[in-house]
């Protein structure tokens, strides 16, 4: 063999065997749009997973949204007679109860429902008992809010009727109800209920962002826990003690067990 061919050989050996140069190597054509995407995040499987995670968080979002659970029975504002901001009833009565609640408790949400339409026919409208209420906002920061969002009510004399439609809004699981926007809302849809209450949307609204009235609701609510009240709805009845939901027959019998005291009666 002539030393041009065993040259030209040991070439050809030397080219198959050395590296490609940096050059000559091509990338593999990247995939663009979607496909491009899912690869980016290490194929399809990884996709999956958190496809699926990110569905199961935002079904976490949708129930668990800002009034979710509002129950949104039409308000029909009660008739109260001899209203002085948060009192309720003959400031003359014989018999003072003060009442402590939180607008989350649903127990209290009871007590407005199902106690005292009794005691209002009773004992409210016959002179006999004046109601006083009192903060007790202890549930979380949506029962500082609502009790705060009251106090704004009560600077325009409504109070009672913004008392009555947040216990009706209050929901089977009432987190997210108390809202910014909702305590707005259901302003607007007391004053609708009531055409001459003489309501001022934006003031309430202002004093709702201002926050103004929270020191009014964390002085009561220090107040009532100063005086040993640690749960909702306590009341005081003429100073004395009755803690949690009553029946109805036995809050009769204290009213007229401490009235018959009053009057000098046995």
């Amino acid at each position: 063999m002539s030393n041009d061919r065993r040259r030209r050989r040991a070439e050809r050996a030397s080219n198959r065997t050395r590296p490609t140069s940096p050059v000559q190597r091509r990338a593999p054509a990247s995939r663009g749009g979607l496909r491009g995407t899912i690869d980016s995040f290490g194929g399809p499987v990884t996709v999956g997973a958190i496809g699926l995670a990110l569905v199961f968080v935002i079904g976490l979002v949708f129930l668990n949204r800002p009034g979710s659970s509002i129950d949104n029975t039409p308000f029909e504002p009660k008739e109260r007679a001899q209203v002085d901001a948060k009192t309720w009833g003959d400031p003359l009565a014989p018999v003072r109860i003060v009442m402590f609640e939180d607008f989350q408790c649903p127990v209290c949400r009871r007590f407005t429902e199902e106690l005292e339409p009794q005691l209002a026919s009773e004992f409210i409208e016959t002179g006999r008992v004046v109601v006083e209420y009192h903060h007790m906002a202890f549930l979380g920061a949506e029962s500082v809010a609502a009790a705060s969002a009251s106090e704004c009510a009560n600077e325009q004399g409504a109070f009672w009727p913004y008392h009555d439609i947040l216990f009706l809004r209050q929901g089977a699981e009432n987190a997210g109800v108390f809202s910014t926007s909702n305590l707005k809302t259901f302003a607007e849809q007391m004053a609708a209920a009531i055409p001459d209450l003489g309501w001022d949307q934006a003031a309430f609204d202002a004093c709702v962002d201002g926050g103004q009235t929270t020191a009014i609701v964390e002085a009561e609510t220090g107040e009532a826990r100063t005086a040993g009240v640690s749960s909702t709805p306590s009341f005081l009845v003429n100073g004395e003690a009755i803690v949690g939901l009553p029946t109805y027959d036995s809050l009769r019998s204290t009213i007229e067990r401490v009235e018959a005291a009053a009057s000098g009666g046995s």
